[in-house]
């Protein structure tokens, strides 16, 4: 079988990303070895792509990193859950030509190589791994949408005297919410109930407020955004339709916030820590 990595890579991040390009001859073989040239030619092109996409991802990680911390790539492989979520990862990449798709599964093994055996993506990295697959691109991203609503907050309490204050901070603080918002318009009741069904949300017959998710806390007192200020937003009319269509019902799961947190980081540019409560 050709080679999964094309491109020569360098570093300790190379030495893993090769590795496991050997290890995915192996996988790969299996996968596909009933099926025809056909598919094995979209199975294997499918995988190639997404190991340049990792070996760039991980280059990049390696980089990030302080070089007292960079044997994290030697464990890597050794550790069975790490090595069970990459065979996860690489086997799902083979199934789909999608890019969405591929950076989540990137993402994903990049989160996990840095990461504790008891931190979230450690702990459903791979139930993860086994839904990617299920989920559309707009699936994605309403994932992130709701990450971002739900699980991520500034860092400092905000310090407002007035009203108009607060206001302005907590409206700056949602300004993603235009480009996590936008091209949502086929989002529908059925969505919720598929992603309920693959265990990224669940859903119940109470519902959230909206005006109180998007209230930020504050000092000396806590403040509650003005409305009439969120309702002349570039983000408000794409909002308020999909907290309409089933949104104001659901809540993420671990494994959703998971996905969701990790598209959301990509898109905004950010690196968000999940807290378990």
């Amino acid at each position: 079988m050709e080679p999964l990595l094309p491109a020569a890579v360098g570093g300790m991040a190379g030495a893993l990303v090769t590795k496991l390009a050997e290890s995915g001859v192996e996988w790969l073989a299996r996968l596909v070895e009933a099926h025809s040239p056909a598919v094995q030619q979209q199975a294997r092109e499918n995988v190639r792509n997404f190991m340049i996409r990792l070996a760039q991802r991980v280059e990049r990680l390696e980089a990030e990193l302080p070089a007292t911390a960079r044997d994290v790539f030697d464990r890597a492989l050794d550790h069975p859950g790490c090595s069970l979520l990459m065979k996860k990862a690489m086997l799902s990449a083979a199934v789909t030509s999608n890019d969405d798709r591929h950076e989540m599964l990137v993402e994903l093994i990049a989160q996990r190589l840095t990461a504790d055996e008891n931190d979230m993506v450690a702990l459903v990295g791979g139930a993860a791994c086994d839904v990617v697959n299920a989920l559309a691109p707009k699936h994605i991203q309403l994932l992130g949408l709701m990450a971002r609503l739900m699980a991520i907050r500034p860092s400092k309490v905000i310090e407002a005297h007035d009203q108009d204050t607060y206001d302005r901070f907590v409206l700056a603080w949602w300004a993603p919410l235009a480009k996590l918002t936008s091209g949502l318009d086929r989002v529908f009741a059925i969505d919720f109930d598929h992603l309920a069904g693959l265990g990224c949300i669940r859903i119940s017959v109470g519902e959230w407020n909206l005006q109180n998710v998007l209230s930020i806390a504050s000092q000396p007192k806590q403040m509650t955004v003005t409305m009439n200020r969120v309702q002349e937003t570039e983000w408000w009319p794409d909002m308020h339709r999909l907290v309409e269509a089933g949104m104001k019902h659901a809540w993420p799961t671990s494994i959703g916030s998971l996905i969701g947190t990790l598209y959301h980081d990509r898109q905004i540019g950010q690196r968000t820590t999940i807290e378990w409560d």
